[in-house]
């Protein structure tokens, strides 16, 4: 296609609009860009036409488009049509709502079981590897309890529950040695207070009751699009090149082919069916129609098959295939034996025993007696016939083919042409005849290859069982094969069994029959039954019996393998939840929907707090840090996840005292990040870590989250309050090379720190996004 091709739609004859001038929610019809692409020395252009919402004036317009190339216009006219709803076979629906049903109900099922006896994986993992902690770390106490005195608590409860029932659990049951205050401390001492854990009031509060409704409703729409009224400009001129002349009701063959008298063959199945287009009308008037896929005719490579021909199949044929074939114009005159004048017309299916010899004669040989016939031209599977050195015992003569002698692989379709001559007209007559070899009938009865004379066979009470018979069967022409199952005993000889049979053939050595009897159950009357299989062809007959012998069952194995198959699930479910339970929570969350930030009377998330970066300080990981404080951190937890922070010089106006400042946006936020480094444990910055302790020991819903932004060594001059909190707070690790990506650990573990509540990334709930994400966890 030349570089100035032009592409345009045509409605009702009228342009449409351009697609960048209509707002999106506006519901029309619109033409987009014009687009080119150049391979080679070849151009392809496309223009789209847009129709945002179809109506039922849509249905009654016309699109044309149209193409202007090489000083011609081609164009295509284009209708909608109504699509017909198809309904679903019953058994595949049924099948699929099951599965839809079942599949996500265990699925969630069993991950909402992992996660909520989380803690007993987690334990139960911890006993088998029996790993110890404590080997010499130096400490003498597993834990220090601390809980209200009698001059402080009002009653006696907390001091009993700290004094017996703790012990008694911890250290009797569990093997832990506790240091209470009171019993194992000498009088005397000084006392220091001590930083409550809290480590468990970060985890998620788990689901007890939980709903899930699901409704499938699956409907498949299809919408067509009908082509009226083709036209083929580059074909409007072209004249016919090639006619032909078939007899009706037999087989035919049309090929897309240009005219070559030393063309081999008739027919090529290397073509793929989109790469030859056919059109054909009956009159000149009468418009073009496209030959689509179907039966009758048949589309196969490069011809069109008629299976068979008809009267009404008589017209102009018109072929196309890419980058070979442009356009050529085929007649064809489906005439009937009467007005073809043929007498003594051969039958199209010849039957030739193999091995002797045998004579192909062409049927249409035997029609338009009035005319001078040349030679005829033979074809078998599409390839011409001529005498070769390969096959001497095939022979052409006077429009015959001889076979002496003849085999199976002569069997076949054979395709005869011959020219005549008819008003001037060159006319191709073409037939075709259908060969089959045949043996002669076999002089034996049927054989039995299974069961072979009486046959034990061991079957289990009350489970289905197939009984089968396969028999081999002699070459017949025309044969009676009859298998058939029957229950040999005193009450009913020929009981009726559900039964199945399949046919192989074994080309001219017969068929082998395999027959099928089903029995529903195995009952005590089967076993005393004799099941004989009888078999019969023009022969004779044979019979074979099978007797049923009871089955033991084996127990142990049936329970070995379902205690092997539960305990491999349960390893593999515990491994998945062990190695993913972050996403399956933070998944749990952003599904629960639960805002636990409504009414707590907090204007911020979290309280950032970092190193602050000195004018006389140039240290590239400072900047890095607070690069990270002010820019990375803000980046993921306000714009993906819907967070709002607080960070002291962005958000808190200047002019108050310092201290203070930090105290009352400390207090505002319902969590602190602190992001600790070297510069940050030695530095000012300490003092913000130290108020945002002393504010989490007032407010049970204000928790640290420690970043490890670098390594540090703890100063001695760090309060003793601030010592115990990096001891015991959670803290995630920043790992400069590999936690900036957004999927990483590291920020599922941030967003796991954060408050439960309904984010930008937590908005959308519903199903689909759910199972999107799940798989995406399996999968990756």
């Amino acid at each position: 296609m030349r570089e100035d091709a032009s592409l345009y739609w045509l409605i009702n004859q009228t342009f449409p609009e351009k697609c960048s001038g209509i707002p999106e929610n506006e519901p029309s019809i619109c033409e987009e860009e014009f687009k080119k692409l150049q391979l080679g020395n070849k151009f392809y252009v496309t223009r789209l036409l847009q129709i945002k919402k179809v109506t039922d004036e849509d249905m009654h317009h016309n699109f044309t488009c149209m193409l202007q190339a090489d000083e011609r216009t081609r164009t295509k006219i284009v209708k909608l049509k109504k699509g017909n709803t198809r309904d679903l076979p019953v058994h595949i629906f049924t099948t699929g709502m099951v599965l839809a049903v079942l599949f996500p109900c265990v699925a969630v099922a069993v991950m909402l079981v992992c996660v909520m006896f989380r803690v007993d994986l987690v334990l139960f993992y911890r006993n088998i590897c029996r790993r110890d902690d404590t080997v010499g770390d130096g400490k003498e106490y597993d834990a220090f309890v601390s809980y209200l005195k009698d001059c402080v608590s009002p009653t006696g409860e907390e001091r009993e529950f700290a004094l017996k029932i703790l012990p008694m659990i911890l250290e009797e049951n569990f093997g832990y040695k506790l240091c209470i205050f009171e019993r194992d401390v000498s009088p005397g001492g000084e006392s220091k207070m001590m930083l409550k854990e809290n480590v468990s009031e970060y985890q998620l509060k788990l689901i007890k009751k939980v709903m899930l409704t699901l409704c499938w409703i699956l409907a498949l729409f299809v919408r067509g699009a009908e082509v009226t009224e083709i036209n083929l400009p580059g074909c409007s001129h072209v004249e016919p090149q090639i006619w032909y002349r078939a007899i009706s009701d037999e087989e035919f063959v049309l090929q897309c082919a240009l005219p070559d008298k030393d063309a081999t063959h008739i027919y090529n199945n290397s073509f793929l069916k989109h790469d030859v287009k056919w059109f054909w009308h009956q009159k000149d008037r009468q418009p073009l129609k496209a030959i689509t896929e179907s039966s009758n005719p048949a589309l196969q490579g490069d011809a069109l098959w008629f299976k068979p021909v008809r009267d009404s199949a008589s017209g102009v044929y018109i072929c196309m295939i890419w980058e070979k074939i442009p356009c050529l114009k085929i007649v064809l005159e489906v005439q009937t034996k009467k007005a073809a004048k043929c007498s003594g017309y051969d039958t199209n299916t010849l039957y030739l025993l193999a091995g002797n010899g045998n004579s192909i004669t062409c049927p249409g040989t035997k029609c338009y007696n009035h005319i001078k016939k040349p030679d005829v031209k033979w074809y078998k599977d599409g390839h011409q016939i001529k005498h070769g050195k390969s096959r001497q015992s095939l022979k052409l003569r006077h429009n015959e083919i001889y076979l002496n002698p003849t085999y199976d692989k002569d069997a076949g379709i054979y395709v005869c042409d011959y020219t005549l001559y008819d008003n001037t007209i060159k006319w191709t007559m073409r037939t075709a005849v259908t060969v089959k070899v045949i043996a002669k009938n076999t002089i034996h009865p049927p054989n039995f290859l299974y069961p072979n004379g009486v046959v034990i066979l061991e079957a289990e009470l009350g489970k289905p069982l197939e009984l089968e018979c396969r028999v081999q069967f002699g070459f017949e022409r025309v044969s009676p094969m009859r298998v058939t199952w029957k229950r040999n005993n005193k009450e009913n000889i020929n009981e009726k069994l559900n039964q199945k049979t399949s046919v192989h053939s074994k080309g001219l050595k017969g068929h082998i029959l395999l027959h099928v009897a089903k029995l529903k159950e195995v009952t005590e009357r089967d076993l005393r039954s004799n099941f004989t299989c009888f078999a019969e062809n023009l022969v004779g007959n044979a019979t074979a019996v099978i007797q049923l012998k009871r089955k033991q069952r084996v127990y142990l194995l049936y329970i070995l393998c379902s205690a092997t198959s539960t305990l491999f699930a349960l390893l593999l479910c515990t491994a998945f939840i062990y190695q993913h339970w972050i996403e399956i929570v933070l998944m749990y969350r952003s599904y629960l929907v639960h805002n636990e930030t409504t009414g707590d009377g907090k204007e911020f998330d979290a309280f950032v707090s970092y190193a602050k970066l000195d004018s006389s300080e140039s240290d590239s990981t400072l900047i890095s840090e607070e690069k990270f404080a002010l820019e990375l951190l803000p980046d993921m937890l306000e714009n993906k996840y819907g967070y709002k922070l607080c960070i002291l010089e962005r958000d808190i106006l200047p002019g108050g005292a310092y201290t203070d400042e930090v105290v009352t946006a400390i207090k505002q936020s319902r969590r602190a990040i602190i992001i600790l480094s070297p510069a940050y444990v030695s530095g000012p910055s300490i003092f913000e870590l130290q108020a945002a302790v002393n504010c989490a020991l007032e407010d049970k819903k204000i928790k640290l989250v420690l970043i490890k932004f670098q390594a540090f060594q703890e100063p001695e001059t760090l309060p003793a309050v601030v010592k115990k909190a990096l001891r015991i707070l959670p803290v995630v690790t920043w790992k400069s090379s590999i936690s900036a990506a957004p999927n990483k650990k590291f920020w599922k573990y941030m967003h796991y720190y954060m408050p439960v509540k309904t984010t930008k990334m937590l908005g959308n709930c519903s199903l689909k996004g759910f199972f999107q994400r799940l798989f995406s966890l399996v999968y990756r």
